[in-house]
């Protein structure tokens, strides 16, 4: 799914919004390097959001569960870190409304 979502942004713009080289992303991407968070948190939002959009429909999560992924993916700081949690909640409940 991950692969899928970089290839629908393009493999190039992905590595150059990442700020690596082809072949390192080429390298995540077959699995002969590890995801690690920050990489992750790197990835171009459009590439987070489709990736957890995608993962939500594949788990049969409903729509609800998969716009809080999405808050918490949003709400990453470049280290991968997530949010207090009281932070997701007000993003969720501005959401809703």
């Amino acid at each position: 799914m991950l692969n899928d979502a970089v290839e629908d942004y393009g493999i190039t713009n992905v590595a150059i919004d990442m700020g690596i080289k082809g072949p390192r992303l080429s390298a995540l991407r077959s699995g002969e390097r590890p995801w690690t968070l920050d990489r992750l948190a790197s990835l171009p939002d459009q590439v987070r959001v489709s990736f957890l959009r995608q993962w939500a429909e594949a788990e049969g999560l409903p729509a609800s569960l998969a716009n809080a992924l999405r808050t918490m993916a949003d709400a990453m700081d470049p280290q991968g870190r997530l949010p207090l949690i009281g932070e997701v909640r007000k993003s969720l409940d501005k959401s809703s409304a």
